[in-house]
């Protein structure tokens, strides 16, 4: 019989490195912040010469407030997304996705490269010419058309292989990514509208159109009945893009509405901020009692702060 030693503690278990640590919480910030250099910061470079002819970025509200924020939040978030869940083998892997995500992307870019009569601006210049930043645009669209697809596809595999509910998919954090793409969705249909008659405006609006139902149906298809748990983002999402809609539209008619979309984002950040909620919840019952539990009203809150916060800078700037 061996003497005891008097500490009956259990053994601590060793300690991991700092790299190990904090590896996987880099790589959504790195991948937003390339976004953010490789579209934004470089076009924006590419407006310094200012000698390309029609209308520059500043004009654009995607190449704007697209790139520079919704952009880099849904790549940060569809990334942040994947590292928190564990690597599966089960299903399809995201190579068709992302080809898919590209092959759309390819297709708007040739759309208006054909088209007849575009309406020209600094990256197409032309009919069938783009400038040099046009060309960059069109491989960098087609990469991060790619690189989202993927990314999400990816995503809802992860989800699916984890035991029900997928939780990751209910809380605050989908609720704005899934914000961040309906608001950039929109960005593209105000840059698309006033050349709506032409060729290429019409199929990137086709394009747009059609992306809500594609994104249900990839969902629907990864998750089966699972992917009810969307349905709270879904519904804070919407209500992004219709207060975004509201105060563009009530700034520049000079409306109501304008100030109901500016006053109602601190209102409902104050009231939500003193809730207190943590973050993120468990998604353990039926819709709707567990949306209110688990996609609590900070994520609106904090979507309609940056919707109003963005319309008013944009309209303050003549865009």
């Amino acid at each position: 019989m061996s003497e005891s030693t008097g500490d009956d503690r259990p053994a601590r278990r060793p300690h991991r490195t700092g790299h190990a640590r904090m590896t996987p919480d880099r790589r959504p910030a790195l991948a937003a912040v390339a976004c953010l250099v490789a579209g934004f910061g470089a076009m924006a470079a590419a407006t310094v010469p200012g000698n390309l002819p029609g209308p520059d970025m500043w004009r654009y509200w995607s190449g704007t407030v697209g790139d520079a924020i919704l952009l880099p939040a849904i790549v940060y978030g569809l990334t942040r997304g994947v590292t928190l869940l564990p690597a599966t083998r089960r299903g399809w892997p995201p190579g068709p996705a992302a080809t898919g995500g590209g092959l759309v992307g390819l297709a708007t870019q040739l759309a208006w490269l054909l088209d007849p009569a575009p309406r020209v601006n600094w990256l197409l210049v032309r009919a069938h010419t783009f400038s040099w930043p046009g060309w960059y645009h069109a491989v960098f669209l087609i990469v991060v058309s790619a690189c989202t697809a993927g990314l999400a596809w990816e995503l809802l595999r992860r989800a699916r292989a984890q035991p029900f509910p997928p939780w990751l998919l209910g809380g605050n954090g989908c609720a704005l990514v899934v914000s961040a793409a309906l608001l950039f969705l929109l960005t593209v249909v105000a840059d698309s509208l006033p050349s709506a008659a032409t060729a290429g405006s019409r199929a990137t609006m086709t394009v747009i159109a059609l992306a809500p139902a594609a994104m249900l149906a990839t969902a629907a298809m990864a998750l089966g009945r699972r992917a009810r748990v969307l349905a709270g983002p879904l519904l804070v999402g919407l209500a992004a893009s219709v207060a975004a809609v509201c105060a563009i539209r009530g700034l520049q008619d000079g409306s109501p509405a304008a100030v109901a979309a500016l006053a109602a984002g601190p209102v409902a950040g104050l009231a939500t901020a003193l809730a207190r909620r943590p973050f993120p919840r468990p998604f353990p019952r039926p819709f709707p009692r567990s949306f209110l539990r688990s996609t609590d009203l900070r994520a609106l809150a904090s979507a309609t702060v940056t919707t109003a916060l963005v319309a008013a800078l944009g309209l303050s700037l003549g865009w």
